[in-house]
C-alpha cells in the first residue's frame, strides 16, 4: 500500500472510532462542574491569567477551588455542548490559531456564542474518563501541553486515549459526575412540543410586548398533570387547551391575558366557599396595573412550582374574606375548573411554550434546551439558586395610613397580624416579629386599602452629553405610559448618568437607593426599575427569609436602554474609514501633507460621513513605522467637520496602536480621564481603515490636543500658551528650564507666523517663575491650578504612565500669561501605550499593582514629577478625595466595567488587524482585558490605602464631608451661580426648569418662594471659585468679549460686547480682574438689553494678596422678568475708576474669565476668557519728542529728544505693548504683522 494510502485508511478508520465513542450526555444547565485532566491528579480546566500561566486556557493544579476553575455544560444542539466558565462567563471556542506567546493551540476564549466554533462533543471511556471534540472539527480533542500545562486543542493521529486528552468531570461536592443523577431535569422540550423549565427564576416567562405577536403559554398544575383551559372561567383538561395565555407586564405583577381579546380578572368571590367557577375569563382589556397577579416560585411545596396569587384588582373590597385568610391562589381544588385557594400542594403550576422566543428566553437565563435549528443565544449568569434572598412581590391589598402631615405609610394587608383603631390611638401589628406601628389619632386621617390616585412620575427622563461625556448627542426618553422609558443612546460603556425632572416633592429611587439627577450613575444593560415617590411615602416590604425593609412607595417605572453599538451592522461592527489620496500615493511623510478625500461609514451606530476633502500626512515620534507599517496619521480639514459625531474641529489624528496588546490602553486612560474631568481628554472610537483600498487595521479616531473646538477651546488665544514637555524637543521654538532643567515645546502660540504678541523669550521666563516656585518649595496654587493637577496626576498615577517621568507628552496651558490670576492648567492627558508597567514587562497590566509610582524610576524628570506630587498640603488634600471619592461614588466600577464594554464592541476589529499584523486577536484581549479589570481594581486600592496609611492621610481629617450638597444650589450641579437664581424666577414666573431643588430655594424656609429667597441666593453666588467645575460644563453658544478701553480724566471705560449666536440664556456671570488701585464705578446695560438686573461684588480670593497685582470682581446679570439677552451684539460699558496713582509706563490689564451663560431653563453653559490691555495715560502717539528713525525688516530704530514712552497698538487699536526709549537711541525687534505707531501703519512682513 502506497503511504498516501495508509494515511487515508487511517484516517477513516480514525473516523469510525470517534462517531463510535461520541455519546449524548446530559448536564443540570444550573450546576457546576470541575473538569480535572488525567495529567494531573485533583487539577482543574481554568483560566491561564488567573493562574500564572500565559494561555488562554489552562491546567491548574492549586487554588482548584477557586470559581474560574469550574464550568456549565449547556447543550445547544443534540449532543453538541457549549462550556462556559463560572467565572468570567467565556466559553471554550476552537480556532485556527497557533502561537507561542501567549501559548495558543487552536482554542480561546470569548463572551458569546457566534457559531458552532463555540460547540463541543463529547466520548466517554471506559475507565470513567472524557474527552472533547470540537463539532466543527471532530479530529480536534483537548490536550494538555506537559510542559507548560496550557490547554489546547489537537489534531489526533491516534485514538483520543492519549492520558492528556482524557478528563474527569466532578461536581462541586467532590463526587464524579453521574448521567442518571446529574441530568438535566430543569428544563426540556416535552411530548407535545413545548419547551419546559422547572427552577426557582424570579420570573419563569417572557413578556409579550406586541400584542399582535403575543408569546403564547400553556399552564399546567404540577398535582393534577392536566393544563388550565380558559373558557368562561378557568378549566382543566388533559387535552390541548382551547386557548392559550399571554402575559403583560404590570406594577407588582403580570396580568394574564387570553387569545382573543380576553383575559383573566382577579376579582375574588364575596364568600370564602371555593368553587369550580371561582375565576372567570372575560372580554376586553384590564386598566393599566389593574387585575393583576403575582407568580413566585413555591420550593416547600411537596409539587414544587409556581404560585399564581392575586396581588392587585380593584373590584376587590378591603373586607374580602378571602385575603383575611390568604385564599388569593389559583388551586385545583376541583379536577375541573381552577378555584381562589390558600397555597398548598394543589396550587403549583408550571409554563410551557412552542415559541422559540421563551425556549430563547430561558437560554438567556442559562437554563438551555437544545435546537439544531436556532441560532444559540448568549446566556446571563445562570438562575440565582433557590436559596438567595430576596424582597417578595405584594399579594393582595395594600392597607395604606393616611397620616396628617401628607405622610403615608403603607403596609401590604397579608404582613398584618392586628390592626386597632382606638380612641385615641392607632395601632398595626405586623407578622413574625415585624415592626409595630403606632399612632395617636390626631396623627392619622384615615386608614384604608384605597391607593393614592396621584403618584407623582418622571417629567423628562434623558442622557445628556453635558454629564455623559462618551455620549454623541443626548439620548431623549421615550415614554410609553407612566410605567415604561425606552432609550437608545450612542456611546461605548454602558453606565450613565441621567437627568430627569419630576415633582419638586418627589424624590426617585432604585430600590431603596436615592438617585440625583445629572448626578447617580447607574448601569443600564438591564432594565432598570425606578420609584418615583414623594416624601414620606413609604411601604413595608418583606424579604423571604421574613426579613422587613422599608421602601418608597409610589410610581415604578423601567427604563430600557438599547445601546446603538449592541445593533451595528458592520461586518466588524466598528465603522470604517476610507481614505483616498488624490494621487493613490500611500503616505510616506510626516511633514508633507497628501490631498485625500475620506468616507466613513458609522457601522449604524455612529453618523456616516460622505466623501469630504482633507489633507493627510503622517506623525508621531517612536509609534511612526513608515509608509507600510502600521503608522499613525494626521488629518487637516479646511473647515470643521463632525466624524462619528464628535465636536466639530478641523485637525484629527488616527491612532494607530501598533505594539503588541495595545489598542485598549489609550481607551481605557482616556475613559480615567473622563471620569475626574480632566481639563482636556480625548474620545478613542475604534475604527477599520482602509486607504487607497487596502485594509490598514484596526485604528482609534480621536482629537489632536490643541487649541481648538474639538479640543482646549478659547475665545481669546491673544496671550494662550500651550506647552508640552518632551524629551523629543523637537519643536522650532522651546527652552530648557533653569530649575529641572526640563524640555519644553511652544505648541501655541505659533510664534513662527509672528502674528503673537508673545515672544519666545516671554512664555520661557513665565513657566520658569512657576518651576522656581515649585523648586523653591514655594506655594504654587498661585502659579497652577491644584485641583485640575490632582486629575493630571490621578490619571498618570493609576495608569502607570512612565512617560511622565521622561517627561513626554506632557502637556499645559495658560489662559493668559499676562494675567496675573491666570494659572498653569496640567490634564491634557496623551499618550498611554507605554503605561500600565509596560515600560518594565513589556507586557500589560503584569507589573505588580502595588507599585509605588512616585519612586518606581530614576528618569530624567523624577525629582519634577515627585516635588509636583508632594508641592503642598493642600494638594495632598485634593488628591485624597479625589481617590476617596472614585472609588466609593461607583466610578471605579465604571472604568473596570468600561474596558469590558470596549472590548466588546471592538473585539472582532481586533481579531481583523491581527490578520494584518499578528498582534493579537479577540481572544488574546479577552485575556488582557481580564488581566486589566484586575490590575486596575488592585492598583485603585492599592493607592488609596498607601495614601491613608503609609501617608498618613486617613488621620488628617483630609476627606470632605460625605454630603456633597451645596447650600443654594437649587438646579443641583455642584455650585451656585447666576443659574440658581435664575431657576428660582423661573419657579416663582411658572416657567420650566431643566432641574428644581426647593428646600434649597426656599432659604428663608417659610415654605414660599419670593424675592427673598432671590436675594439670599444672590449673595451665596459670590462664595468660592470656578475652578474645578468650568471645563466640565457644556459650551454656551454665546460670548462675552472686551473691547479697547478709552480713557477718561479719572478713568477708563471698556465696552464688554455680549453676542448670543444661539440659544435662549436669561442671565451672565463673569470673574473680572481689573489692576489694583481701580475700582468699578459703574457697569451700563445699552437699551438693547431690557429689564436685566446688575450685582458686582469685589472678591477675596486667597491669591488676591497684598503684593497682587490685581483686583477681583465677580458680576452677575439676570432678569427679573421673562426675558433673554438679545440674539446678536449688545453692549455694556464697564467704567473703571483710578483710586491711587498709577505708573503710566505700566501695561495695565483687565480680564474677565469663568464666564458662564444661564441658559432658560436655570443650566450653566460655558464661554471663554477675554482680556484687553491699557495705560493709566491715554497713550495716542509720541508726538514730536520722538520718531522712527530707521526699519530694517523687523527691527525698527528710533531716534528721541527726550526719555519717553512709545506705545505700539494693533491695527484693531490695542495696546500691545509699550517701549521705552531713551536720547541714545533705542531698537526694537516686532514679529510680522500692522501696527500703528505714532499715528502711522508700520508692517513688519
Amino acid at each position: 500500500m502506497k503511504p498516501l494510502a495508509k494515511i487515508t485508511a487511517l484516517a477513516i478508520a480514525l473516523t469510525c472510532i470517534v462517531c463510535v465513542h461520541a455519546d449524548r450526555f446530559s448536564f443540570n444547565p444550573t450546576m457546576r462542574f470541575r473538569i480535572e485532566s488525567k495529567v494531573a491528579s485533583g487539577s482543574a480546566i481554568a483560566i491561564g491569567s488567573k493562574h500564572g500561566i500565559n494561555s488562554p486556557v489552562c491546567i491548574a493544579t492549586t487554588n482548584t477551588s477557586e470559581d474560574d476553575c469550574y464550568w456549565y455544560f449547556h447543550e445547544y444542539k443534540t449532543g453538541k455542548y457549549a462550556i462556559r466558565n463560572a467565572q468570567t462567563g467565556q466559553y471554550l471556542v476552537w480556532d485556527e490559531v497557533r502561537s507561542d506567546s501567549p501559548i495558543r493551540r487552536y482554542l480561546h476564549l470569548d463572551y458569546a456564542i457566534r457559531s458552532d466554533s463555540a460547540l463541543w462533543t463529547m466520548g466517554k471511556q471506559s475507565d470513567g474518563t472524557y474527552y472533547f471534540q470540537s463539532a466543527i472539527e471532530s479530529f480536534y480533542c483537548f490536550n494538555v501541553r506537559t510542559g507548560s500545562y496550557a490547554l489546547g486543542t489537537y489534531r489526533q493521529g491516534r485514538t483520543p486515549s492519549a492520558y492528556n486528552e482524557l478528563f474527569y468531570i466532578y461536581k462541586e461536592d467532590g463526587s464524579q459526575y453521574d448521567q442518571e443523577t446529574d441530568s438535566n431535569t430543569v428544563c426540556g422540550i416535552d411530548q407535545d412540543g413545548y419547551y419546559w423549565a422547572d427552577y426557582n427564576m424570579e420570573r419563569p416567562l417572557a413578556y409579550t410586548t406586541d400584542e399582535a405577536d403575543p408569546i403564547l403559554y400553556a399552564i399546567t398544575n404540577i398535582r393534577s398533570g392536566l393544563y388550565v383551559n380558559p373558557s368562561s372561567y378557568l378549566a382543566q383538561t388533559d387535552q390541548q387547551p382551547d386557548k392559550l395565555f399571554y402575559f403583560r407586564e404590570a406594577q407588582n405583577g403580570v396580568q394574564i391575558m387570553v387569545e382573543g381579546g380576553q383575559y383573566v380578572s382577579a376579582q375574588l368571590p364575596t364568600t370564602t366557599l371555593a368553587n369550580e367557577n371561582d375565576i372567570a375569563v372575560v372580554s376586553g382589556t384590564p386598566k393599566k396595573d389593574d387585575h393583576v397577579w403575582s407568580i413566585t416560585y413555591n420550593k416547600e411545596a411537596t409539587n414544587a412550582g409556581y404560585n399564581i396569587g392575586v396581588a392587585a384588582c380593584s373590584l376587590n373590597n378591603s373586607n374580602n374574606p378571602h385575603l383575611s385568610n390568604s385564599s388569593v391562589y389559583w388551586n385545583d381544588f376541583f379536577n375541573k375548573g381552577i378555584c381562589f385557594y390558600s397555597a398548598d400542594e394543589g396550587s403549583t403550576f408550571t409554563f410551557k411554550s412552542k415559541d422559540i422566543r421563551h425556549r430563547n428566553y430561558l437560554a438567556g437565563l442559562g437554563l438551555v434546551i437544545p435546537s439544531d435549528t436556532e441560532t444559540p443565544v448568549t446566556p446571563v449568569d445562570p438562575p440565582a439558586p433557590s436559596d438567595t434572598i430576596y424582597v417578595e412581590p405584594i399579594h393582595g391589598s395594600v392597607t395604606h395610613v393616611y397620616r396628617a402631615d401628607g405622610k403615608i405609610d403603607a403596609i401590604p394587608t397579608v404582613y398584618i397580624e392586628r390592626l386597632e383603631q382606638l380612641t385615641d390611638s392607632v395601632k398595626i401589628t405586623t407578622k413574625a416579629d415585624g415592626p409595630v406601628y403606632n399612632y395617636a389619632t390626631y396623627e392619622v386621617d384615615s386608614v384604608s386599602t384605597t391607593v393614592p390616585g396621584n403618584f407623582p412620575k418622571f417629567n423628562s427622563f434623558k442622557f445628556n452629553n453635558k454629564y455623559n461625556p462618551h455620549l454623541i448627542g443626548d439620548a431623549i426618553g421615550m415614554f410609553y405610559g407612566d410605567t415604561l422609558i425606552t432609550v437608545t443612546p450612542i456611546c461605548i460603556g454602558k453606565r450613565l448618568r441621567p437627568s430627569f425632572k419630576i415633582d419638586h416633592d418627589a424624590e426617585v429611587y432604585i430600590g431603596n437607593e436615592l438617585q440625583k439627577s445629572k448626578a447617580s450613575r447607574t448601569r443600564y444593560d438591564n432594565d432598570v426599575v425606578y420609584t418615583i415617590a414623594r416624601r414620606g411615602h413609604t411601604i413595608l416590604r418583606r424579604t423571604n427569609n421574613n426579613t422587613y425593609l422599608t421602601y418608597p412607595y409610589g410610581q415604578q417605572t423601567t427604563v430600557r436602554v438599547t445601546y446603538a453599538t449592541d445593533q451595528a451592522t458592520a461586518q466588524y461592527k466598528v465603522p470604517t474609514v476610507y481614505i483616498t489620496t488624490d494621487n493613490g500615493t500611500m503616505i510616506s511623510s510626516k511633514t508633507s501633507y497628501l490631498d485625500a478625500k475620506i468616507t466613513i461609514d458609522g457601522a449604524g451606530v455612529f453618523p456616516d460621513m460622505s466623501e469630504t476633502a482633507m489633507q493627510i500626512k503622517g506623525r508621531g515620534n517612536s509609534s511612526w513605522a513608515g509608509a507600510w507599517g502600521k503608522s499613525p496619521y494626521h488629518m487637516k480639514f479646511a473647515i470643521g467637520v463632525k466624524p462619528l459625531g464628535l465636536t466639530k474641529g478641523k485637525h484629527w489624528n488616527l491612532i494607530a496602536n501598533a505594539q503588541t496588546y495595545s489598542m485598549t490602553t489609550n481607551a481605557i486612560a482616556m475613559k480615567m480621564a473622563q471620569l475626574v474631568e480632566t481639563a482636556g481628554y480625548n474620545h478613542e472610537i475604534p475604527i477599520e481603515l482602509y486607504i487607497n483600498g487596502q485594509y490598514r487595521g484596526s485604528y482609534n479616531l480621536t482629537e489632536k490636543v490643541g487649541f481648538a473646538n474639538n479640543s482646549i477651546d478659547l475665545l481669546d488665544e491673544t496671550y494662550a500658551v500651550m506647552l508640552e514637555l518632551d524629551s523629543y524637543y523637537d519643536e522650532p521654538y522651546k527652552f530648557r528650564t533653569t530649575k529641572y532643567y526640563l524640555p519644553v515645546n511652544i505648541k501655541e502660540p505659533d510664534l513662527s507666523q509672528g502674528t503673537s504678541p508673545l515672544t519666545s523669550v516671554q512664555i520661557n521666563q513665565h513657566f520658569n517663575k512657576a518651576m522656581t516656585a515649585l523648586y523653591n518649595g514655594e506655594d504654587i496654587d498661585t502659579y497652577i491650578d491644584l485641583d485640575y493637577l490632582a486629575r493630571f496626576l490621578f490619571v498618570d498615577e493609576f495608569s502607570f504612565n512612565t512617560e511622565f517621568m521622561h517627561p513626554k507628552s506632557t502637556f499645559c496651558y495658560n489662559e493668559n500669561i499676562t494675567n496675573s490670576n491666570s494659572k498653569y492648567i496640567f490634564g491634557l492627558v496623551w499618550d498611554f501605550d507605554w503605561g500600565y508597567g509596560y515600560q518594565f514587562t513589556s507586557n500589560y497590566f503584569t507589573y505588580p499593582a502595588n507599585t509605588d509610582f512616585w519612586n518606581s524610576t530614576t528618569m530624567e524628570a523624577k525629582a519634577w514629577v515627585n516635588d509636583l506630587r508632594y508641592c503642598s498640603e493642600k494638594l495632598d488634600r485634593i488628591y485624597y478625595n479625589l481617590w476617596h471619592n472614585f472609588i466609593n461614588d461607583g466610578r471605579l466600577d465604571e472604568l473596570i466595567e468600561y474596558c469590558q464594554d470596549y472590548y466588546d464592541y471592538a473585539a472582532e476589529s481586533f481579531t481583523h488587524d491581527n490578520s494584518m499584523w499578528g498582534r493579537g486577536d479577540a481572544a488574546s484581549y479577552a485575556t488582557v482585558t481580564t488581566r486589566a479589570k484586575k490590575w486596575l481594581k488592585e492598583r485603585a486600592n492599592y493607592i488609596y490605602d498607601y495614601m491613608s496609611n503609609a501617608l498618613g492621610y486617613a488621620g488628617k481629617d483630609y476627606l470632605a464631608s460625605t454630603d456633597n450638597t451645596v447650600n443654594g444650589d437649587v438646579n443641583g450641579d455642584g455650585a451656585v451661580t447666576t443659574a440658581d437664581i435664575v431657576c428660582v424666577l423661573n419657579y416663582m414666573l411658572n416657567l420650566p426648569n431643566e432641574d428644581f431643588n426647593y428646600s434649597q430655594a426656599d432659604q428663608d424656609s417659610n415654605n414660599m418662594i419670593t424675592v427673598n429667597d432671590v436675594l439670599a441666593i444672590r449673595e451665596l453666588t459670590t462664595n468660592g471659585s470656578a475652578s474645578g467645575r468650568f471645563y466640565g460644563l457644556p459650551e454656551a453658544g454665546a460670548t462675552l468679549s472686551m473691547g479697547t478701553a478709552t480713557h477718561r480724566a479719572d478713568g477708563v471705560d471698556i465696552p464688554l460686547d455680549i453676542c448670543v449666536a444661539e440659544g435662549d440664556y436669561s442671565g451672565l456671570q463673569f470673574d473680572m480682574s481689573i489692576p489694583k488701585g481701580m475700582s468699578v464705578t459703574n457697569l451700563d446695560i445699552d437699551n438693547s438689553i431690557p429689564d436685566f438686573n446688575i450685582f458686582v461684588k469685589e472678591l477675596n480670593y486667597p491669591n488676591n494678596t497684598e503684593d497682587s497685582k490685581q483686583s477681583l470682581y465677580r458680576v452677575s446679570l439676570y432678569s427679573s422678568g421673562n426675558n433673554k439677552l438679545p440674539q446678536g451684539h449688545s453692549v455694556a460699558t464697564l467704567s473703571l475708576e483710578w483710586s491711587e496713582n498709577q505708573n503710566e509706563a505700566d501695561m495695565l490689564t483687565a480680564s474677565t474669565y469663568n464666564v458662564l451663560f444661564a441658559n432658560s431653563t436655570g443650566e450653566d453653559e460655558r464661554s471663554q476668557s477675554q482680556s484687553t490691555r491699557f495705560c493709566n495715560t491715554e497713550l495716542t502717539g509720541i508726538g514730536n519728542t520722538a520718531w522712527i528713525a530707521h526699519q530694517d525688516g523687523n527691527k525698527l530704530t528710533f531716534g528721541t529728544m527726550a526719555d519717553t514712552i512709545i506705545p505700539i497698538y494693533g491695527i484693531d487699536g490695542k495696546l500691545l505693548r509699550l517701549c521705552n526709549t531713551r536720547t541714545d537711541g533705542n531698537t526694537i525687534t516686532l514679529p510680522p504683522g500692522v501696527y500703528v505707531i505714532n499715528k502711522k501703519k508700520i508692517t513688519v512682513k
